[in-house]
């Protein structure tokens, strides 16, 4: 699951509170298996050591880590687990767990862009376990729910925000020319030779489709300076609904169709709105989000393991056991 740059600094200041947690290492902790709780359920070794894998799995240093370097990882792993145990109980109380069907419509959507059998081959190729990668899609419903079922109710956004939002970032909304054009392709020249004159006749992509199951034809819209260098050469030469000559392609053979010119202009007020919106709801959103943590952080129960800090840590004027990590009430 991807994390946003302040959801990385969330995790930071959470990696910060292990650093210092000699005040909330508890005996109670360190059974077996157990490398913290959070209000009184565990998490266990085998899910840290899990997640630490599947977050490292690119790496190919060839040297062994340092063992600081090491218990800051696992630091920040933990720290991971420990906030998605604290919205899996929030989810929980509101009566929002993420049910086994849930999780398996999401797999079924990610599925559905696979080709038959590469969605399996594609995680052995990545050493990724089903098991452990179906558990990640779960957390992610759960933080998915956590902002839309919980967080977003408590947000409000006026008109006048957004109002300020877009005469402040004006320059966001400016579109560079761009053009409209088909692109018809076949891995077989034969094929895109026939279909060709086809569009030349008849100016109908239905048709072309309805007539050949080797051809694709795709509607993009590209600005003018993204084009690439061949296409650009192409295109410039066409007026608005010619056809290029078949030409070698990445895949096969290709031609393009010019649709539309579609000159610069910056988006108005109503236009923008819904970008708007979505700027400052994911603002918002994320507010909200550290102002739950922290909540939550002052509520829950933390113990952490004392195996996973410095041994300098551990100080004989630490509490007595059962003790909470600072932060925590």
């Amino acid at each position: 699951m991807m994390h946003s740059p302040r959801w990385i600094q969330i995790l930071a200041l959470l990696v910060g509170l292990l650093a210092g947690l000699s005040a909330g290492c508890s005996k109670d902790v360190e059974q077996e298996g157990v490398v913290a709780t959070v209000n009184g359920r565990p998490i266990l070794l085998s899910q840290l050591e899990a997640r630490y894998d599947l977050n490292n799995l690119s790496w190919a240093g060839g040297l062994v880590p340092a063992v600081d370097a090491l218990r800051e990882d696992y630091g920040g792993v933990l720290t991971q687990l420990i906030v998605n145990e604290l919205v899996n109980q929030a989810l929980e109380r509101a009566g929002l767990s993420i049910t086994d069907k849930a999780v398996q419509e999401a797999e079924a959507v990610i599925r559905a862009d696979y080709p038959e059998g590469q969605f399996e081959k594609s995680l052995v190729e990545e050493y990724i376990d089903i098991t452990l990668w179906r558990s990640q899609l779960r957390q992610q419903l759960a933080m998915e729910s956590l902002k839309r079922d919980i967080l977003r109710p408590r947000i409000k956004l006026t008109y006048q925000e957004a109002e300020t939002y877009y005469k402040e970032h004006v320059a966001d909304f400016y579109l560079p020319p761009r053009i409209r054009f088909l692109h018809i392709a076949s891995a077989e020249r034969e094929t895109m030779d026939k279909a060709r004159e086809m569009y030349a006749a008849t100016g109908s992509p239905d048709e072309i489709t309805k007539s050949f199951d080797a051809i694709t034809i795709r509607e993009l819209r590209m600005r003018v300076n993204m084009l690439p260098v061949g296409w650009k050469s192409i295109l410039d030469k066409l007026k608005e609904g010619g056809i290029s000559p078949v030409t070698p392609g990445d895949n096969g053979f290709e031609a393009l169709v010019l649709l539309e010119h579609m000159p610069e202009k910056v988006l108005g007020p109503s236009r923008a709105y819904p970008l708007v919106e979505k700027v400052l709801l994911e603002q918002k959103l994320q507010v909200a989000f550290d102002e739950w943590l922290q909540n939550e952080l002052k509520k829950a129960d933390v113990q952490i393991s004392s195996l996973l800090l410095h041994s300098g840590d551990v100080s004989a004027d630490a509490p007595e056991k059962g003790a909470r990590p600072e932060g925590t009430q």
